[in-house]
């Protein structure tokens, strides 16, 4: 058993002597196995082993006492313990997303919490064969194409799965022969979960017509694993090219995406997802094609709802992926005194002004800064976003604008609207940052005092 975890560890370069790494423990049979392992190869590696555990807040007394068991066993072993015990039910209701996926993310995170905290570069996990195959086959349900019967990669990032070849009745072997007694969660048996009627009615099934389906489904995974890294050097050059990833979100011109072979823009889809919130676990081949039929429409507006809380919507020939939680920017308001900054919380941006004189002005043109007549200022500078009914006259242009017709003919994202930086003398808008000029306040030959107005960063204006 040891020889056959050392080879697949070797095998996918998983660790190197000295390495830190965070151990995920939840006290059943698999985990302690890693643990044991792990701890029985510390002196070859030379390994810092530290012990994660988390608890859901789901098994009431019985989730308690798996916490003291694996802080017992640590204890023994002379490894640091780390807990952290979350309500996870309390999650999901408040977010809507899946139980497994909310204990997979909260996992994660205080997973590599500790790594940092000990600058440990890796993080294992406890996931075998079985677990292989059961995903693989959950997936195939699901509809999630090739990328998603990939499953569940030996090394991902720092995350690493000494037991992905070692299959469940080998863990369990091992653990009698060393006199282990691991901690039993009977939810695991219990056909309720997708997985769990996976593991439980599906498998068994197939055994009778395949005692080695678990090994065939295994080998299936690793060949469309090696084939799909073929296509991620394909679709992350396309993602460094045409994808532009800011503030959580994600957006990909139309025709870009289009243009794509139907194999590359599928993967495409996929990625983009998972930057946005992490992983396209729950993510199915229905889900993709729905983003497709939107991006074929083409219409500003129109948006499409995808697995744990993602919008995909169209806006001005681009196609954006975000999640639905973006909160929304509220209304703001500062007065404006030449020379001192102001600071824009709601936009996260700092506002600078400098009175100068007309010849003094050496004009830097760039969409952040703008230079207007000071001696036309009637009413006093403030800075605030759009109100209902603002209008402009746009430089270069005679009569006004209603500002929302402005933001429409520069493609402007209604979602971002809000966050444009208006400076207005009194009712006036004098300039929409980034967007347009008033030519009422433009210097000309007559002009004799500047305002000279700059944001100190991007005003996210699409």
């Amino acid at each position: 058993m040891e020889d056959k975890v050392i080879a697949t560890i070797k095998k996918y370069n998983m660790l190197e002597k000295g390495d830190g790494v965070v151990v995920g423990v939840s006290g059943g049979p698999d985990s302690l196995c890693l643990l044991y392992i792990l701890y029985s190869l510390k002196e070859t590696f030379d390994l810092n082993l530290y012990v994660a555990h988390v608890n859901h807040g789901i098994r009431g007394t019985e989730a308690d006492e798996d916490a003291i068991f694996v802080e017992k066993i640590a204890g023994t072993l002379g490894l640091p313990f780390f807990v952290r015990r979350v309500n996870v039910p309390e999650i999901v209701k408040k977010t809507g997303l899946s139980s497994e996926l909310v204990g997979r993310n909260v996992r994660y995170e205080f997973f590599n919490e500790i790594a940092l905290k000990k600058q440990a570069n890796r993080i294992a996990v406890a996931h075998n064969k079985n677990d292989l195959a059961e995903t693989f086959l959950l997936h195939l349900i699901r509809g999630s194409g090739t990328t998603g019967l990939v499953g569940i990669r030996p090394v991902n990032g720092k995350i690493i799965r000494p037991l992905i070849e070692v299959s469940r009745s080998e863990i369990e072997e091992y653990l009698s022969l060393q006199g282990i007694e691991p901690r039993i969660d009977a939810t695991n048996y219990e056909a309720v979960y997708d997985r769990n009627r996976v593991r439980l009615r599906i498998l068994p099934a197939m055994e009778e017509i395949n005692p080695d389906v678990v090994d065939s489904i295994a080998r299936t995974a690793t060949l469309l694993r090696e084939d799909e890294e073929f296509f991620e050097d394909i679709v992350l050059k396309f993602l460094n090219d045409f994808v532009n990833y800011e503030d959580g979100r994600v957006t990909v011109e139309i025709q870009n995406l289009l243009r794509l072979p139907i194999s590359i823009r599928n993967r495409v889809i996929r990625y983009a997802v998972k930057l946005v919130k992490g992983n396209y676990l729950n993510l199915g081949l229905k889900n993709v094609e729905d983003v497709v039929k939107l991006a074929l429409k083409c219409q500003t507006g129109s948006s499409v709802d995808l697995p744990d809380g993602l919008v995909v919507e169209v806006s001005y020939g681009k196609i954006i992926f975000r999640n639905s939680s973006t909160e929304k920017v509220g209304m703001f308001y500062y007065e404006i005194e030449p020379g001192r900054e102001v600071f824009i919380p709601e936009i996260g941006t700092v506002l600078k002004t400098e009175l100068l004189v007309r010849d003094e002005v050496e004009f830097e043109h760039n969409r952040l800064t703008a230079y207007i007549d000071f001696d036309k200022v009637k009413n006093g500078l403030a800075v605030r976003n759009r109100r209902p009914g603002d209008r402009i006259a746009p430089l270069g242009m005679t009569g006004t604008k209603k500002l929302k017709e402005l933001f429409i003919d520069n493609k402007i994202p209604k979602e971002k609207r809000d966050h444009i930086p208006l400076i207005v003398d009194g009712d006036e808008v004098v300039w929409a940052a980034g967007v347009r000029l008033s030519e009422r306040y433009k210097v000309d030959r007559e002009t004799k005092n500047v305002l000279r107005i700059v944001f100190s960063n991007d005003i996210r204006a699409g």
